[in-house]
C-alpha cells in the first residue's frame, strides 16, 4: 500500500482501483509506536477532502488527549491503559513472592524440597491464591475488569455492583470484593504503575458487621460429643472436637496440636495461634487428661501430629504433616443435629449455621453466662483486646444490663 501525502501534515490517501482512502498518521501517547487511521473513502482525491480530514484528525487528537491524566503524552513508565485485570495479577503475583521470601526466611531449616511440600507453608500461601480466586470469581468478563483503568468511572463502578456482584453474595462478602478491588488500586498508585486517582476513592461500600447468631449451650455441645464419639471408624471426628472444646481454639490451632505440645503431668496443652503468631498454654481438665493418656498419646510418636489421616491412621503411618481441614464428617454430624432447617445460600440464614468454629465462640460466650469474667475469657482465646472479646462473644445486651443493675443495687442499698 503506497501512502500519498496531502497538503496537510499527518494526512495521506492511497490510491484504490476505483477511489481513495484517506488516513491519518499518528503516535500512541505512551509507547510512541507510529499509528494509522483510517478516515474515510472518496471517488477522488481534492483539497475540500482535506477539511473533513483535518475535524476527523482533531477528534482522534482529542480521544488521545484524554488517554492518560488529560496529558498528550505521559511518561512511559505509566500504565494507566492496564486494566483492573492486569493490575490484579501484579498485585497478587507481588503478594504471593514477598510471602515466599518470609516464610523462606522463618523456614530456614527447610530444603526447597521439603519446603515446598510443607503443610505450613501451603496453608499460608493458599489464602493468597484463595483471595485471588475470589477477586477473579467476582471481577471476570466485566466492564470493570476489561476496561483500561484511566476509563472507569463512577458509572461503571455502581453499574458492576448493582448487576455483575452476585446477589446470593452477603454484604459481607461484597465489601471484601470492593475492599480488595480498593487495595488493587492503592497497591498501583504507591508503587508507580499508574498516576491516577482511585476511582474507588469515595465508594463507601457498608459491611453491615453481622455477625454468627448461633451459640451452643452446654447440652447441645455434650450431645455433639456424645454423637461424634459414636462414629468410631474414624477417631479424628472426635477428637477434633474435643480439642475445639476443651481449647476454645480455630481450626488450625487444632489441627497443628502435637503430642509434645500436651504435658500430663502438669496437665496443660501449649497452643499456636496463627492469627496473632503467639504461642500460649492452658489447663486440662483430669477427664480429657485420661481420654488422651489413654486413647491417643499411646499411639503417637512425639512430635506427630494428634489429628491424623484416616489412610494414616489405619496404617498406622505416622502423621509428619498437619492436615489440611478438620475431618467432613464433625460438619455433616453438625448439619444432622443443627442446621437441617437453614438453608446455608440465604444471607440471613447463614448467621445461624453451626460450623467448627461455633464451638469456639460458644466456649467463650458459656464461660461468661457462667461468671467467669471477660478478661480471664480475653485470655483464654487468646485475644489481644477486651474490646475484642465482648464483640466476639453472642452475650445480649439485657443480659450486661442485668449485671449492671444487680451491681448497683449492691452499691446504692
Amino acid at each position: 500500500m503506497k501512502l500519498i501525502k496531502t497538503s496537510q501534515k499527518s494526512i495521506y490517501y492511497v490510491q484504490n482501483k476505483n477511489s481513495i482512502t484517506y488516513y491519518f498518521n499518528y503516535k500512541e501517547p505512551l509507547t510512541q509506536k507510529s499509528k494509522r487511521k483510517k478516515l474515510f473513502s472518496k471517488e477522488k482525491h481534492l483539497e475540500k477532502h482535506l477539511r473533513q480530514c483535518i475535524i476527523q484528525s482533531e477528534e482522534i487528537k482529542k480521544d488521545l488527549k484524554n488517554f492518560n491524566s488529560s496529558e498528550v503524552v505521559e511518561e512511559i513508565k505509566y500504565k494507566n491503559y492496564y486494566n483492573l485485570s492486569k493490575l490484579g495479577t501484579l498485585y497478587f503475583d507481588y503478594r504471593y513472592n514477598k510471602k515466599v521470601r518470609m516464610l523462606k526466611e522463618r523456614y530456614n531449616h527447610l530444603n526447597d524440597e521439603e519446603f515446598k511440600e510443607n503443610v505450613l507453608v501451603k496453608k499460608k500461601l493458599y489464602s493468597i491464591i484463595r483471595e485471588k480466586r475470589r477477586f477473579e470469581r467476582h471481577t471476570k468478563n466485566t466492564e470493570l475488569s476489561s476496561i483500561s483503568v484511566n476509563k472507569i468511572t463512577k458509572n461503571t463502578i455502581n453499574n458492576y455492583i448493582e448487576n455483575n456482584l452476585s446477589l446470593n453474595l452477603s454484604q459481607k462478602s461484597k465489601s471484601i470484593i470492593i475492599s480488595i478491588i480498593k487495595t488493587i488500586f492503592s497497591f498501583s498508585i504507591q508503587n508507580d504503575i499508574i498516576n491516577i486517582k482511585s476511582p474507588f476513592e469515595f465508594i463507601n461500600f457498608k459491611d453491615d458487621k453481622r455477625r454468627r447468631e448461633r451459640v451452643l449451650s452446654n447440652e447441645e455441645i455434650k450431645l455433639l460429643l456424645k454423637e461424634c464419639l459414636k462414629y468410631d471408624k474414624n477417631k479424628n471426628v472426635y477428637l477434633s472436637v474435643l480439642l475445639g472444646v476443651l481449647t476454645g481454639s480455630r481450626s488450625n490451632t487444632v489441627l497443628n496440636i502435637k503430642k509434645s505440645d500436651i504435658d500430663i503431668n502438669n496437665k496443660t496443652i501449649s497452643l499456636y495461634n496463627f492469627k496473632t503468631e503467639k504461642q500460649f498454654q492452658i489447663m486440662l481438665n483430669d477427664e480429657s487428661v485420661e481420654y488422651l493418656k489413654n486413647e491417643i498419646l499411646n499411639d503417637r510418636k512425639t512430635n506427630e501430629y494428634l489429628i491424623k489421616s484416616f489412610y494414616n491412621q489405619e496404617n498406622k503411618i505416622e502423621q509428619k504433616q498437619p492436615l489440611y481441614y478438620i475431618p467432613k464428617k464433625v460438619y455433616s454430624i453438625m448439619d444432622e443435629l443443627f442446621n437441617k432447617e437453614l438453608n446455608k445460600k440465604n444471607n440471613f440464614d447463614r448467621d445461624k449455621v453451626v460450623n467448627y468454629h461455633t464451638l469456639r465462640r460458644s466456649i467463650g460466650t458459656n464461660l461468661v453466662r457462667e461468671g467467669t469474667s471477660v478478661y480471664n475469657v480475653m485470655k483464654f482465646l487468646n485475644h489481644s483486646s477486651i474490646e475484642q472479646t465482648m464483640r466476639y462473644l453472642n452475650i445480649e445486651n439485657n443480659e450486661i444490663h442485668n449485671d449492671v443493675v444487680k451491681l448497683m443495687n449492691n452499691i446504692f442499698k
